[in-house]
């Protein structure tokens, strides 16, 4: 019964391993073949080994791959979507591409753990497992075949949550520096848009990311969006409350006709008073989170310089 089961599932995932690597192949000769249909009217040297790469064969197998297994509720993939926009992926195959190496990720360490499986020596030592007596070699492999199906299945959530969280504290901590220079550009004279593509093209050196995103806001502005919805249309792609305050700010002052400098100058104001708030919170958490490396590496090493001494002579006193 045990063998008939270990067999049963070898041969299932053998077969899956050499169906996906044989998929890979097809569909890489297949693009590669339709690139150079389609690049015999452009006159492109389709010899040149720069013009046709594996990896981009691979990519667009991932995205199919990825499209087949994307969510079809719309509610989920307008989630995902947002996730993706929060954490700065913006090409419209994200989605698709995202949910192709979450697939990839998931499936080869099982196929890697398969094969393992395939190759392992004749004579094996056995491992009983509840009722079934496994070999232990294999017993191993699926274990970590299958933690690493887990583990590919969630580390890219992750990383995508971590990718939104660091674009997010870039945004706080520019946007007071990019507040301050947009009243500046607009008391010297140039108009909301002006000092918009001033500000994006000025801030690139130190605040990399925001400066991106600002110019990204003056084009829209430039295609014919007002300066508030552009701006909400950032917000929304940062997920900030900050931005989105920015924007419902610009759209009052739009249609109140105020004064757009002194109304960025107080909405600046306030965004400088909570990063000197938030900087002042991490200085408080600081002393609090020095305890646990403090505590489990700093005073072990140091009992065993003051006591280890004096536990070597009791222990001689009491051997004699």
């Amino acid at each position: 019964m045990s063998a008939d089961w270990i067999t049963t599932l070898l041969i299932f995932t053998a077969s899956a391993g050499a169906w996906l690597v044989a998929a890979t192949l097809l569909s890489g000769q297949q693009t590669m073949i339709a690139r150079r249909l389609d690049r015999l009217g452009e006159k492109v040297n389709v010899h040149d080994p720069s013009t046709i790469t594996p990896q981009m064969s691979f990519s667009e197998f991932t995205q199919k791959m990825g499209a087949a297994v994307a969510p079809t509720n719309a509610k989920e993939q307008s989630a995902l979507k947002a996730r993706l926009l929060q954490a700065g992926l913006y090409h419209p195959k994200s989605l698709a591409m995202f949910m192709g190496v979450k697939l990839m990720l998931t499936f080869t360490p099982l196929v890697i753990g398969g094969v393992c499986c395939l190759f392992a020596p004749a004579q094996p030592s056995y491992l009983p497992v509840g009722k079934f007596l496994l070999p232990a070699y294999q017993t191993y492999a699926m274990t970590i075949g299958l933690m690493g199906a887990m583990l590919g299945n969630v580390v890219p959530g992750f990383w995508l949550d971590s990718q939104a969280k660091n674009r997010q504290t870039a945004f706080r901590r520019g946007l007071p520096d990019c507040m301050d220079l947009m009243v500046i550009s607009l008391e010297g004279g140039l108009s909301l848009s002006g000092a918009v593509q001033r500000v994006g093209n000025v801030l690139g050196n130190v605040h990399p990311i925001l400066a991106r995103e600002i110019l990204i806001v003056e084009r829209r502005i430039q295609m014919g969006m007002g300066p508030g919805e552009s701006l909400m249309e950032f917000g929304l792609r940062s997920g900030l409350d900050e931005i989105r305050r920015l924007a419902a700010v610009v759209i009052e002052a739009e249609r109140l006709g105020g004064s757009m400098a002194k109304t960025l100058r107080t909405h600046a104001e306030a965004l400088r008073e909570q990063r000197t708030q938030r900087a002042e919170e991490m200085a408080h958490k600081a002393g609090v989170k020095i305890l646990f490396p403090t505590v489990l590496l700093i005073f072990p090493a140091m009992f065993i310089v003051i006591l280890g001494p004096a536990s070597i002579q009791i222990a001689r006193t009491l051997l004699k």
